[in-house]
């Protein structure tokens, strides 16, 4: 990220190019890359006057470069991301929860109470909505608790159809460290159960 000087002139528009995540994948001192499961991203975003303008993420495994414009649509290496045949209900979900960063209560609640079909986690978070935009995870929420709001591609998820806030329905993207529960879906109806059920038990 870009700051000017204190007594630099307050430009007309305020530009941030932020280096989201040079590495999306980390866990401790190891890396995902240095270890089996190469599931990693390096991420980037454009935001002005504190909206997001572009998101990119690149999965350099697969060669696979996922895209978004504001207003222009998602897209994964020049071909457009649009979610499609979601399902009806949360029986019929995959849910991808990082159970690390989550209050012990809520984590533990999500595992016993459980309304989705079942749970996965690979832990690099750029890659994993990048995933749900592709339809990878048509099937699927997501729920985590995290201080990097800058660091999600939340553009790519919203521009290929999907829906993402955090609880207390307020945009994922903020220029702050403050740690909060975000959750996901791949469509308006699902964000809603998977929502309403996770205050239910929080």
């Amino acid at each position: 990220m870009i700051f000017l000087p204190k007594n630099y002139p307050t430009p007309k528009k305020t530009i941030s190019l932020l280096l989201t995540t040079l590495v999306s994948g980390s866990s401790g001192r190891h890396l995902q890359l240095c270890q089996w499961t190469a599931f990693f991203a390096i991420s980037l975003a454009l935001n002005i006057n504190g909206e997001t303008q572009l998101d990119i993420v690149y999965d350099p495994v697969l060669d696979e470069c996922f895209t978004a414009i504001k207003g222009q649509g998602a897209k994964l290496n020049d071909q457009s991301l649009r979610i499609s045949n979601p399902p009806d209900n949360l029986q019929q979900c995959i849910a991808i929860i990082d159970h690390k960063r989550l209050d012990t209560t809520l984590s533990m609640r999500l595992i016993i109470d459980s309304s989705f079909h079942s749970q996965r986690s690979f832990g690099a978070a750029a890659l994993e909505w990048c995933w749900l935009a592709a339809g990878r995870y048509v099937r699927s929420i997501y729920m985590a608790n995290t201080c990097y709001g800058t660091t999600q591609p939340v553009l790519i998820v919203q521009e290929a159809g999907c829906v993402a806030c955090t609880l207390e329905n307020e945009p994922v993207f903020e220029l702050s460290m403050c740690s909060r529960n975000i959750v996901a879906a791949v469509d308006n109806t699902l964000f809603e159960q998977w929502k309403t059920f996770i205050l239910k038990l929080n």
